[in-house]
Order: structure tokens, then sequence, then C-alpha cells
């Protein structure tokens, strides 16, 4: 009964391990310059980076966008804006399955973790 027991509690674990690992997304880190930038009527952030085939959205100045409060967006859009004007290369670190050439574009792209301007 005890070896039971004992493998019993061996395999749990050996499972939940899997299932953390499984979902443990690993970070992609973005980095180049950013060409172009504009922000919608609506609120909405959107540039393009030298890395993505596409504009990308990255947050919303109005409303929380995919978990990114405006406060937060507004330091972003002027890290964005900085790196526009001084030609400076930005960081932006995501935590989705993607490469940074295949992020989907405009509004379907993921949320970022941050944005870091060089």
């Amino acid at each position: 009964m005890m070896r039971i027991t004992r493998a019993s509690n061996l395999i749990a674990v050996a499972l939940g391990l899997a299932a953390v690992s499984a979902s443990a997304q690993v970070p992609i880190y973005c980095v180049g310059t950013v060409s172009q930038s504009y922000v919608s009527a609506s609120g909405n952030v959107i540039f393009k980076g030298s890395w993505a085939p596409s504009w990308t959205q990255v947050c919303n100045t109005e409303a929380t966008w995919k978990g990114i409060p405006p406060n937060v967006c507004l330091a972003w859009l002027a890290k964005i804006d900085a790196a526009v004007s001084l030609g400076k290369t930005v960081q932006v670190r995501y935590y989705e399955n993607v490469t940074c050439e295949t992020l989907p574009s405009y509004t379907a792209a993921p949320a970022p973790d941050y944005l870091m301007l060089h």
C-alpha cells in the first residue's frame, strides 16, 4: 500500500511539472527601430517596428487594452515618439507563441510585457 501511494504521489508531481512547463511561455524580444507611429481617434497606439511585416498596436490611451492601462500606454507612447524622433532603438517583450516576424498586425497584436527605449 505504501508503494502505491508513493508511486501515485510521484506521478502526480511529474504530471504537475509537465503541465506547468507546457503552459509557461518563453518571452520573445523584438528589437529594432520604429519608422512611424500614430494614435487613432479611439486612442489606439500603433507603430511600425523594423522587425514586423506590418503595423502593431501596443496599447490604448483611452481604455485598458489587453491588460495595459492608459497611464502605462501614455508612457510607452512617449518612448515610441522619442524612438521615431531620435532614431533610437526599442525593445518590446511579448509572452506569446509567435516570433517578432510573425506578430499579428494592428489590433490583433498581443499585449507587450514592456517597451524599452535604448
